[in-house]
């Protein structure tokens, strides 16, 4: 009987223990938020639907409760009309810090594992951003040159490379936990394009490639692997199919563009430069605008020297084959075989340039 009472005694104390372990401690600063303003939780990220209210008191918010597994949440406040404070982090067993301050709308995080992570790659790309800020506001340090000239616009170009790279690196070195989930559903093609996201994917646990976010975000990677034809009209009014147009060449660049946009026009002396390149050896570019203005458009093509075939339906960001597509930043390049085959998409300066060498070489 001693011997059973000290198994009981023993099996409440892991019990406890258990429990324990699954328990976290959301700790929130508000230095930005007065007492009695609401902080509000949604432990739904993907929803973003509030599923807590908190209360601030003291300058601070606090949540207790259990959990079997790490979770994104996102915690979020109205101090004004005008400032909004949000957050996003993991909810984990654990004491998890949140602080909001008078100078910093997001939130910054930490106190448990994957929060600390979190953390410290949001610190890195900040670090990454702000120089490129410096860059852009003709300030700071990073300053070598005069904004937009050359000089500039270089190390504004690397800068950019350097924040991507470490956000894709990240996610792939995540994939198997939540980090690499949140980074893969947050990062635009851009920055992760569809190649590389297959890549992260591939690496993802069993059970986390069923979620409908991944699943979704596959299916329709695997539906690019073809561009479907379309046609549209080009400088003169008449009806152009992109694919017949791309049946004509080994590789084709389909460029999309717009007069007013500055880092198009910035690229286009290097698109020049590589379609001169290799035209002779099969390399084809179709241009397609997010123009409204057709004098404009027509205008652009002329100043930057653009001599391939151009399209537009000059309905701007309401361009059929963006929306088609699901293109929602410019410039945006896909690359395709004559067959239609996608062999690339949102890449430009050196990491375009190597795709066309590598396939017309």
């Amino acid at each position: 009987m001693k011997w059973h009472h000290l198994f009981v005694c023993a099996m409440a104390g892991l019990m406890m223990t258990a429990c324990q372990s699954h328990s976290f401690r959301i700790e929130g600063t508000a230095k930005g938020l007065h007492d009695g303003d609401t902080v509000w939780l949604s432990r739904n990220f993907e929803a973003a639907a509030p599923s807590d209210t908190l209360i601030v008191s003291g300058g601070k918010f606090v949540l207790e409760g259990t959990t079997d597994s790490i979770s994104i949440a996102q915690v979020f406040a109205l101090a004004d009309s005008t400032s909004f404070y949000s957050s996003v982090f993991f909810i984990e067993p654990g004491t998890i810090h949140i602080t909001f301050t008078n100078n910093e709308m997001i939130g910054k995080v930490g106190g448990t594992e994957t929060n600390d992570r979190l953390q410290k790659l949001t610190d890195t790309l900040k670090s990454i951003e702000d120089k490129i800020t410096a860059i852009t506001q003709n300030t700071g340090k990073e300053l070598k040159a005069p904004s937009g000239s050359p000089q500039a616009e270089m190390r504004r170009e690397q800068l950019m490379r350097k924040y991507a790279e470490t956000l894709r690196k990240a996610a792939l070195n995540n994939a198997d936990n939540e980090l690499g989930y949140l980074l893969l559903l947050t990062s635009s093609e851009e920055m992760i394009n569809n190649k590389q996201r297959m890549e992260i994917i591939s690496k993802m646990p069993a059970k986390m490639r069923k979620r409908p976010a991944i699943h979704e975000m596959e299916a329709h990677i695997k539906g690019l692997e073809t561009l479907a034809d379309f046609t549209m009209n080009d400088v003169n009014g008449k009806p152009q199919s992109v694919l017949a147009e791309a049946k004509k060449h080994k590789l084709t660049i389909i460029d999309f563009w717009a007069s007013w946009c500055g880092p198009c026009r910035q690229d286009a002396p290097e698109l020049v430069k590589l379609y001169n390149t290799y035209k002779s050896k099969g390399l084809g570019i179709i241009g397609i605008s997010l123009d409204q203005d057709k004098a404009a458009w027509q205008q652009a093509i002329s100043e930057l020297h653009l001599s391939w075939m151009h399209l537009s339906d000059l309905r701007g960001w309401d361009n059929k084959a963006a929306r088609m597509l699901g293109i929602n930043s410019i410039p945006h390049t896909i690359v395709i075989d004559n067959q239609g085959k996608v062999l690339g998409q949102g890449l430009r300066s050196e990491a375009l340039a190597d795709l066309v060498a590598k396939n017309l070489q």
